[in-house]
């Protein structure tokens, strides 16, 4: 079995490893359980095209981007999961519609919501919602048909990071962020509900076919904004901001009953991060679906939640276990003989989390 970690260039950014150092610290992570090891990047399609050409037999393939141009590096946007599912290769994480739902948050959560699972209460904005110009006494129509009341959280749904996020409190505020966001990422974006209190995240692997889950607590004690924004998430695990496993067993049932059925509705694979808050009633709302999530050492979420929960004193250990677990789910679902080495690694990841309250099956496009 060998593994090509695949870049593309200009857009690793949103990858599970936007840095050369970590792309290089994965790829050895991986070679140390005896997999044959290999970094490889494309510019567009016609360079993929040739890249896949000359790809040896049973090679697993790690996409580290969303989307590859087509033909010349200035060409239009293709998605790269779909390219290499037309070509019926191997390849870690979720396939080309589950991404195409994860990466645009307003589409992911009309599909949790459709399926009944709890999210907050929401209204998407895009192009066409500001046809004819934008005014106060329209917005605060629209809202109040939403169901939605002060305060709100604005945020874009096409990036990652928590950039643009916002706690508003007003109408006036929510203006302002509104052409903020317009001016920056577009005019695509989700106005929620507010939910106070911690985040609550949950890394989600897979092993066997069952699913193994990371619940934690993100905590940001004096959080002014009332939302982990993107400064909030540049801050370092350290004084107010940290992670501590969830153990309240209220808040531990609904995330083993719900994560399953989010896995199930999106057709996620081997593995991902699931953000919510508790409601006033205590009852858990998801507000976010990773597609990629970084594997960043030390400081990305899942590293940390990995850390946190393994009681991981190395960082380096536990992503260690994260590669392990994602490379062993992909190879085993698409039936690749692991070596010994990386299936004990990956066991060892599985058995330090908490099992979910059903198993997925292993059936191509609807197991992690």
């Amino acid at each position: 079995m060998r593994l090509l970690l695949l870049n593309i260039a200009g857009h690793t950014d949103l990858g599970w490893a936007p840095r050369a150092e970590t792309q290089a610290a994965l790829i050895n992570g991986i070679a140390q359980t005896g997999v044959d090891t290999s970094l490889a990047e494309a510019r567009d399609t016609r360079e993929l095209e040739a890249l896949l050409a000359e790809l040896p037999p049973a090679t697993l393939i790690w996409p580290n981007a969303y989307f590859i141009p087509e033909s010349s590096p200035d060409g239009p946007l293709r998605w790269l999961a779909e390219i290499l599912e037309e070509h019926r290769l191997p390849f870690i994480g979720s396939p080309a519609p589950a991404l195409q739902a994860m990466i645009h948050k307003d589409d992911c959560q009309r599909r949790l919501m459709a399926a009944g699972l709890p999210i907050p209460r929401f209204l998407s904005l895009n192009e066409d919602s500001f046809a004819g110009g934008m005014s106060g006494t329209r917005l605060a129509t629209t809202l109040a048909q939403a169901g939605l009341s002060w305060p709100l959280v604005i945020k874009p749904a096409s990036t990652a990071g928590s950039h643009g996020i916002a706690r508003v409190t007003s109408l006036d505020e929510l203006m302002e962020q509104i052409e903020s966001i317009r001016g920056q990422y577009g005019s695509r974006m989700l106005i929620e509900e507010y939910l106070p209190g911690h985040d609550v995240t949950i890394g989600v692997l897979n092993f066997h076919g069952e699913l193994a889950l990371l619940p934690t607590w993100y905590e940001f004690e004096g959080l002014t904004t009332g939302v982990l924004d993107f400064a909030v998430r540049q801050a370092p695990w350290a004084g107010p901001k940290r992670m501590r496993r969830v153990t309240e067993p209220e808040v531990l049932a609904q995330i083993e009953e719900v994560i399953p059925q989010v896995v199930d509705v999106l057709g996620m694979r081997d593995g991902t991060r699931v953000d919510g808050r508790l409601d006033a009633q205590g009852k858990l709302r998801l507000f976010d679906v990773n597609g990629m999530p970084c594997l960043e050492s030390p400081n990305s979420v899942l590293v940390h939640q990995a850390v946190t929960f393994w009681e991981e004193s190395d960082p380096e250990v536990a992503v260690d276990l994260l590669l392990a677990a994602l490379t062993a789910s992909a190879a085993e679902r698409q039936g690749l003989t692991a070596p010994p080495a990386l299936l004990a690694q990956a066991s060892r990841a599985a058995r330090r989390c908490r099992p979910a309250a059903r198993a997925m099956p292993l059936a191509a496009g609807a197991s992690l």
